[in-house]
């Protein structure tokens, strides 16, 4: 791939740098369409966690701007990209997701006419789950601060990071596109991953078992997502969603129970499952205008 290729995108507006940061592991099937999505944009920045398959070599063919640390956490791997760039205003994504040609033209035309007073930008994320855009128990509510300010924006969180962001913000209109789960073996892979920094959080925190929870929290998160969000009206796939969901949940707390009892060898409740109540894998960020 020519790191130099021309980007017609970019000639709306050439007063403002764009730095695209991105973090990767293991991502050689998703990579290659992700870094296409984002050609337009001044610069790119990719921070590896130790990828074994071919990540790498392929986000070199995009760009020379690609470091690889340890992956720690995920607020900390996406600071390392912040800090290695160059660019006013940063454009986070993952390596599943894509930035289609109306969601750039509106970046590039909203930042070159943004008051000095907004910091930031929420992007909308449309997610296809197993295949299929969901109407009504995905994430088609969801939006993310993907977009802001280099030098007042700062990632926090061990699992669903946000940006710390002071200031005004506005949104955008067209979505970034992800194909979050494309099948059933990746949401497993998920699941290893992202409850074990789960139930790790939930320990550091301090929080306590308590008895009620192992019956209720997964029930209720199935209750709430077929039912309440209509999750059954997005057909077969829909229930398996709300259904793993719950599954997660249980599965997660069933992590943290071990990190509390290592740790308090006195403990020995009975039947004791705990559960967070957690939907989705992206959680839904509160939206300021």
């Amino acid at each position: 791939m020519n790191k130099s290729r021309t980007r017609p995108l970019n000639q709306l507006t050439m007063a403002t740098r764009i730095s695209v940061n991105l973090i990767t592991l293991n991502e050689e099937r998703n990579i290659a369409r992700c870094l296409d999505s984002v050609a337009w944009a001044d610069e790119v920045v990719v921070v590896d966690g130790g990828s074994h398959d071919r990540t790498v070599d392929i986000a070199l063919g995009y760009t020379d701007r690609v470091f690889v640390h340890p992956f720690d956490d995920y607020a900390s791997q996406r600071n390392r990209a912040l800090d290695r760039s160059g660019g006013e205003w940063i454009l986070s994504i993952d390596a599943d997701e894509r930035v289609p040609d109306r969601l750039a033209r509106e970046i590039l035309l909203q930042i070159s006419e943004v008051p000095p007073s907004c910091h930031g930008f929420w992007v909308p994320i449309r997610s296809r789950i197993f295949g299929r855009r969901f109407r009504y128990s995905g994430t088609q509510a969801e939006r993310k601060m993907r977009l802001f300010r280099r030098a007042v924006g700062r990632w926090r969180g061990v699992v669903h990071e946000t940006v710390d962001l002071p200031g005004h913000a506005l949104q955008l209109h067209h979505a970034i596109e992800h194909e979050s789960t494309p099948d059933l073996d990746t949401y497993l892979k998920k699941l290893v991953r992202y409850s074990s920094m789960a139930a790790a959080r939930m320990y550091e925190s301090g929080e306590s078992p308590a008895w009620w929870k192992p019956w209720l929290n997964p029930v209720g998160t199935f209750a709430r997502m077929y039912f309440r969000k209509l999750g059954m009206l997005d057909g077969p796939e829909g229930f398996r969603f709300c259904a793993l969901s719950a599954w997660e949940a249980w599965i997660t707390y069933q992590k943290f129970l071990e990190h509390f009892r290592a740790e308090n060898k006195h403990f020995a409740p009975t039947n004791l499952v705990l559960a967070p109540t957690k939907e989705e894998w992206h959680e839904p960020a509160s939206v300021s205008a």
